[in-house]
């Protein structure tokens, strides 16, 4: 299923995951799972870093929790004609 019809979306050919793999494998990259996170630590120990958890939770909750923006899809059905 596609969500737009552009004639530039796509999948890579074996998907996500081999392009990932290869990313995460380079020796330069460190991979820290199921570790708490620590701003200010991270900010004094890496140069940089790669943050996937939410984005309010990030800026420490100053504007509450935030909605998060998805898609929502919904059908219209028009009989008749059009002008």
């Amino acid at each position: 299923m596609n969500y737009f019809d552009s004639k530039y979306q796509g999948m890579p050919e074996n998907g996500y995951t081999p392009i990932f793999e290869k990313l995460l494998s380079h020796p330069n990259i460190q991979v820290q799972l199921n570790t708490s996170f620590d701003k200010r630590q991270a900010k004094e120990e890496f140069d940089h870093i790669v943050y996937t958890g939410p984005i309010d939770a990030y800026f420490d909750y100053k504007y509450g929790a935030l909605e998060y923006r998805t898609l929502d899809f919904e059908e219209e059905r028009v009989i008749g004609e059009y002008q």
